[in-house]
């Protein structure tokens, strides 16, 4: 899912001694590519660089300039919507099930890591899931892939074909 104009594209001359890369889109790189042929050094290198890397490795300065978004996440504007009051019998039944779920889990599950952080997470996550009924999907450790990133997320939740 890569867009060609955010590949960067360098060749080299797979028997030059420096191996020093040129980019594809430079004026001279026609001017490099005859010399090669004159030279009867018709193998190349070609490498690919991409802005994809692990989502792992993102930060959230990094992010940020990409959206260009605020540096610090108390300036990023709060998202505002409706709220369910979860009045209906359907709801509290949830609640009560999720209240019983993380407290079996705080009294069992001990630890300080990210994977002990998730098991905390996926009640909420499958309440979320169960209230909105058969349309919202979780996919525990999926992975997805897009313009900047690639790899296994926590959790992915598709709501109609849709990540959200």
């Amino acid at each position: 899912d890569v867009d060609p104009e955010d590949l960067i594209l360098c060749g080299s001359n797979d028997n030059a001694k420096n191996n020093e890369e040129q980019s594809l889109n430079d004026k001279s790189y026609e001017q490099y590519l005859k010399s090669c042929v004159a030279t009867n050094s018709l193998s190349l290198k070609i490498n690919v660089y991409t802005v994809q890397k692990p989502y792992s490795e993102w930060t959230f300065n990094a992010v940020s300039d990409i959206f260009e978004l605020p540096t610090h996440y108390t300036d990023i504007p709060k998202f505002t919507c409706g709220t369910d009051k979860l009045e209906d019998e359907k709801s509290q039944k949830l609640l009560l099930h999720l209240i019983e779920d993380l407290k079996i889990r705080r009294s069992t599950i001990h630890g300080v890591s990210e994977a002990y952080n998730s098991k905390f997470v996926l009640p909420f996550l499958a309440m979320a899931s169960s209230v909105c009924g058969a349309k919202v999907k979780i996919y525990p450790e999926e992975y997805i892939q897009g313009k900047y990133g690639r790899g296994p997320v926590d959790f992915c939740m598709i709501l109609e074909q849709i990540i959200i």
